[in-house]
């Protein structure tokens, strides 16, 4: 089962099996997958609230050109990635990370890639460090046209707890993994050699994508409601760590 949902809103999405009118909530595309077939798939919802920010300047469905934003998705294209990189003898699970990104990453000694891919490296979220929380959305520091560096976030990548003693869902590890532009370019080419194109899955922020892409929202305040696509001046595909 695969599924894509932006502006979530369950009591609209139970009803979304009747696609011949438009719904304002959610914006989603499903459908069940065997094997690696997509049997049949369905769209609903409409892309965005505001008709200016969409292609044309006009509201549009969702439809099969849809974008939507993976998100942590993100994180299983990057395990898929490194997982091959294992295969292939470029990398190994269980050596500390340590021989591959040297020293100068704390814990990075101890924290071996299989740690990173299962969640349990038990790095301090980045979300919280006071170096690193301006850099992220609503932060002071937060520019959507800027793509996050390595360097940008080092800062707030401090000394794992109990390295592999535990599960603790990580954003701080996969950022400990990757995250430099030829990281980017070596998944592109990885992606495209699986057959994927730009059309339909892809880590370049471009004009293009951002006019399809389903926007997000959330709620800022009762009845204030904030586009997360166009909130904070995106020009392109938004900045994210988790894309």
């Amino acid at each position: 089962m695969y599924i894509a949902v932006s502006m979530v809103n369950m009591s609209a999405w139970r009803n979304c099996r009747n696609i011949s009118k438009p719904v304002s909530a959610p914006a989603a595309m499903a459908g069940p997958v065997r094997g690696a077939r997509l049997l049949v798939h369905r769209c609903a919802g409409l892309q965005a609230r505001r008709p200016q920010v969409c292609r044309g300047g006009q509201t549009r469905r969702v439809r099969d050109s849809t974008m939507f934003g993976y998100a942590s998705f993100g994180k299983m294209i990057l395990a898929t990635y490194a997982l091959h990189q294992v295969e292939s003898g470029v990398l190994a699970l269980d050596k500390p990370i340590s021989a591959y990104v040297g020293k100068e990453v704390p814990g990075s000694d101890a924290v071996t890639l299989r740690m990173l891919l299962t969640h349990t490296a038990d790095y301090p979220d980045t979300y919280e460090d006071p170096k690193t929380a301006p850099l992220f959305p609503e932060g002071a520091h937060y520019d959507p046209n800027r793509p996050y560096t390595f360097p940008m976030l080092a800062p707030g990548i401090r000394k794992p707890v109990n390295p592999g003693k535990r599960y603790d869902y990580s954003n701080t590890g996969c950022r400990t993994a990757g995250g430099d532009e030829v990281l980017e370019r070596d998944i592109r080419l990885f992606l495209k050699r699986a057959g994927e194109t730009s059309e339909s899955l892809t880590a370049e922020r471009s004009r293009s994508a951002f006019l399809r892409f389903a926007h997000g929202y959330y709620f800022e305040s009762p009845g204030k409601q904030i586009d997360t696509f166009t909130a904070f001046g995106a020009r392109a595909a938004y900045t994210s760590v988790t894309h």
